[in-house]
């Protein structure tokens, strides 16, 4: 069920994405690579998109065998960003007591 994924909210009108033919992954994936188009189309007195925002965008529909690699290959590389953005995090935290411990030798002679 694609409403299973975290960080997906259709609200002020309920609006429902009937996936027949897809792997809904594949179907989560696609929508988030529209959130920036989306996120300016929002206008009105209370802002959100409307039916037609979403009706009108063109859909990639290969067979279900390629959705799934396609699938298969987001979710790789998005395993790869988060492990690199907590090596990031690690060699950053090393690299202020690093820094400290220079200071504190410099400092203290």
């Amino acid at each position: 069920n694609i409403n299973d994924k975290d960080g997906l909210v259709i609200s002020r009108q309920l609006m429902a994405i009937h996936n027949l033919l897809n792997n809904n992954d594949y179907c989560f994936y696609w929508l988030r690579t529209l959130f920036v188009s989306l996120q300016d189309l929002k206008n009105g007195l209370i802002p959100g998109i409307g039916r037609d925002d979403i009706l009108l965008k063109k859909f990639p529909l290969p067979p279900i065998s390629e959705q799934q690699a396609i699938v298969e290959r987001v979710d790789k590389l998005m395993t790869m960003i988060d492990e690199l953005e907590i090596q990031v995090s690690e060699h950053k935290g090393q690299a202020e007591m690093l820094m400290q411990s220079v200071l504190r030798e410099a400092f203290t002679k």
